[in-house]
């Protein structure tokens, strides 16, 4: 990224699994132009990357662009971590996206469900199943192909594999390979079950775990400027009001952002009649200024 017209500055912040990449225009910099500058540079650079390894810009927002939080407290006695979060990402978060000037929502916290296979290597070795043909079934399994078209009649009748599937008992039935002409399923030779992924860092909310929203608004040049953060907060806050069929209350995002706003303008017509009262006072004994 060095060497980009505009650029200022690049710096980096890594992990174990992630690594973010900062790159600095000049602010007179048009945010859409520098966006393409770095797509294309990234594009330069793809064959050099390790496999498995696909940069991705974020969204256009910034750090002044995340305008509030929301939590979801989980009642473990009544429903599981993974189903909150499984309707947070699936349910809520595309509903919030649709939201004008929303950039990106970030769910944490919850369980993420996960296929899970404990395969067992004692049994693999009876049967003759390798690392390399479960590895392979198990990649294959649940995708959508393609087997072109035919032709009969003067008519192209296309071909398609609908395998796409989220059943565990359709990969508890996984054909794996076949001896004396039997198939050797997946449940032959390990446990298959749903379960939680991995989790770095949790997420919860007095006392209790919970799945948390961070909103991202678009990016703005002039955020403390304009209206447009109490705008996109007050469209979320009536979303979530119809979902839950009751208002917020007294604890509104919104009305935070208005009573700042509200108090700063206070401040600064306080202050101009301050400064006003001085320069009264202050001119008022040297009488008007002379035109000699």
């Amino acid at each position: 990224m060095n060497g980009l017209p505009g650029v200022e500055s690049v710096r980096s912040v890594s992990s174990a699994g992630l690594s973010f990449i900062y790159v600095t225009f000049d602010w007179s910099t048009e945010i859409f132009r520098a966006r393409q500058m770095v797509s294309e540079r990234l594009s330069a650079m793809e064959e050099g990357l390790p496999a498995g390894v696909v940069p991705r810009m974020g969204p256009i927002s910034s750090i002044m662009g995340e305008i509030m939080q929301i939590a979801i407290p989980i009642d473990t006695a009544k429903i599981s971590p993974m189903q909150v979060r499984e309707y947070a990402d699936w349910v809520l978060r595309p509903r919030l996206m649709a939201v004008p000037g929303v950039a990106q929502v970030i769910p944490i916290g919850g369980e993420v469900r996960q296929f899970q296979v404990q395969p067992n290597t004692v049994r693999m070795a009876e049967l003759g199943i390798s690392h390399e043909q479960l590895e392979g079934a198990l990649k294959g399994f649940s995708s959508n192909t393609s087997g072109g078209f035919l032709e009969l009649n003067g008519r192209e009748y296309l071909i398609r594999n609908l395998g796409r599937t989220s059943r565990l008992e359709d990969l508890k039935n996984l054909a794996l390979t076949t001896k004396n002409g039997q198939p050797i399923l997946l449940r032959q030779i390990g446990e298959v079950a749903f379960a939680p992924a991995i989790k770095r860092g949790d997420a919860g909310f007095e006392g209790k775990p919970a799945v948390i929203w961070a909103f991202k608004a678009t990016h703005s040049r002039h955020h403390c400027a304009d209206p447009f953060h109490r705008i996109c907060v007050g469209r979320h806050e009536t979303l979530l009001a119809s979902w839950h069929g009751r208002a917020q209350g007294d604890i509104r995002q919104a009305s935070f952002i208005e009573s700042s706003i509200t108090t700063l303008q206070g401040k600064l017509i306080g202050a101009s009649i301050f400064v006003a009262v001085i320069l009264f006072f202050f001119w008022a004994p040297c009488g008007p200024p002379s035109l000699h």
